[in-house]
């Protein structure tokens, strides 16, 4: 990994999980259903397989440029100026998921624990809490993320169970009600989200 600082590949597994669970929890349920109603389950697999593919990708690419950062690489690969262009879109895409995560979180928080509290005085704490990550670095935030790994599954575990007597095979059904071009445009959805999701790391 370039710079000074190191993790590894266990604190990066933990890292990239713990990031995608709780993002795809918040992000990405809405947005599919309103694509692809009750098929928004077929979507989600299909958008997740075609990243699957393109994180074997990622991990070629990155194997040829071990010693460049992500934005390296695009300048290597395609050149000075097209390399640049994807490198600042790249970032604007960062900085406005960065804050919708951090609007989401506070309105989740809002929503279901303290609807009493105002949103923006939760979302100044949770920027407040990124923006002391950040200072303290990338070592000591997933030396820290590798201490709650073990709760957090616990509680996402007794989640899932405590869920599923609520679970109803009818919702699903019927499959491709609406012909398979919703369930495209959900996964075209899905697979974006999820492939810029991993390319943050």
């Amino acid at each position: 990994m370039p710079g000074s600082f190191k993790i590894s590949s266990h604190q990066l597994m933990i890292l990239i999980l713990l990031y995608s669970v709780g993002t795809v929890i918040l992000h990405t349920p809405s947005p599919l259903a309103s694509f692809a109603k009750q098929d928004a389950w077929l979507a989600a697999l299909l958008g997740t397989g075609i990243a699957l593919i393109f994180v074997w990708f990622y991990i070629r690419v990155g194997n040829l440029y071990p010693d460049l950062a992500l934005d390296q690489i695009n300048v290597k690969v395609f050149g000075r100026l097209v390399g640049k262009m994807i490198n600042l879109t790249f970032f604007f895409w960062s900085f406005s998921t960065a804050a919708e995560t951090t609007y989401y979180v506070g309105n989740f928080i809002e929503t279901f624990w303290m609807p009493d509290t105002p949103l923006v005085a939760l979302n100044i704490l949770f920027a407040a809490v990124v923006i002391i990550t950040v200072r303290l670095g990338i070592e000591t935030f997933t030396r820290t993320l590798e201490i709650f790994f073990i709760p957090v599954l616990i509680l996402l575990f007794i989640f899932l169970v405590s869920i599923i007597p609520q679970a109803n095979i009818q919702h699903i059904q019927p499959v491709f009600e609406n012909g398979a071009k919703p369930v495209i445009r959900g996964h075209f959805f899905s697979s974006a989200f999820l492939r810029c999701l991993l390319l943050c790391f």
